[in-house]
């Protein structure tokens, strides 16, 4: 799934880019999946309802809801994993050749 978005922004936004804007990309994208990640675990564990639209849960649904934070955590941790390795593979490539980037190693 991130290696097809990822391959999705590359030709949309990168093709002749500069070093810079590419690593601009690449650090806004982790930080969208990572986002993702927050807002998605949020919604499933039920923490972004309104207090007074808060019902009682079972225990099946507390199970259930278990379960779908366990999956989506994994599924959306190692995609935002991915977009953090990228983003500072990217740095790394940078830090050579922009005296910039060398400060903030």
């Amino acid at each position: 799934l991130f290696q097809a978005c990822n391959g999705f922004i590359e030709n949309l936004f990168l093709e002749g880019a500069s070093e810079m804007f590419e690593l601009l990309v690449a650090v806004l994208h982790m930080l969208v999946w990572f986002a993702i990640l927050q807002f998605a675990l949020a919604f499933i564990s039920g923490a972004l309802a309104e207090p007074s639209l808060k019902k009682a849960y079972s225990e099946e649904d507390y199970e259930k809801m278990e379960l779908n934070l366990k999956c989506y955590a994994v599924l959306l941790g190692h995609i935002t994993g991915f977009s953090a390795i990228n983003a500072f593979a990217t740095f790394q490539q940078v830090v050579p050749r922009d005296s910039l980037c060398v400060f903030l190693v």
